[in-house]
């Protein structure tokens, strides 16, 4: 049994992953890494040597190299999304992943310490909540109040075809003729 855990641990060692590494997306593959190393090869190259040919080599890869990386970029989320299509819980799951929302990194978002309202910098919670609330509910009528006043003349009937003629309509009924039936 010693010696299948030695033969074990010799043939698959464990191995950390580097900080640079481990903050790699999930849609960096090995492939793009590879690429990546190239990039830089090429980019050293042209920078020691001023070469107009390495340049123009290293101008061609990195435009090889970024189409690579969206496209990958790309396909990773389209299948990631469209395997969730049936389950909302995963699909937010994976919405608040991208937008770092996930509880072990919900403890570095920063809140709101101080705000100038009204000119006057202010610390209190309650305040500053309410002032952003009465901001947020009534940032449609501020808008349309901005908006300018169209004249009266202008109907939205003025837009509209003109009605069908011989249409079905429907009586309005009134609560007397349910309850009278």
């Amino acid at each position: 049994m010693a010696t299948l855990q030695q033969t074990y641990d010799k043939c698959f060692p464990l191995t950390r992953i580097s900080r640079k590494r481990a903050k790699d997306k999930k849609w960096v593959t090995p492939g793009i890494i590879k690429s990546s190393l190239r990039k830089n090869c090429l980019y050293k190259i042209w920078m020691t040597t001023k070469n107009l040919t390495d340049k123009e080599k290293y101008k061609n890869y990195l435009k090889t190299f970024k189409k690579t990386v969206a496209l990958a970029q790309s396909d990773y989320y389209l299948r990631t999304f469209d395997s969730n299509t049936n389950s909302m819980k995963t699909l937010w799951k994976e919405i608040n992943n991208l937008c770092c929302l996930s509880s072990q990194k919900s403890s570095t978002i920063q809140h709101i310490a101080k705000l100038n309202i009204d000119g006057a910098l202010t610390s209190d919670s309650k305040l500053m909540a309410n002032k952003l609330n009465n901001y947020f509910c009534n940032v449609g009528a501020d808008l349309a109040s901005k908006l300018p006043v169209s004249s009266p003349a202008v109907n939205f009937r003025n837009y509209m075809p003109p009605s069908t003629s011989n249409s079905f309509v429907c009586q309005s009924i009134a609560p007397d003729e349910v309850h009278n039936i």
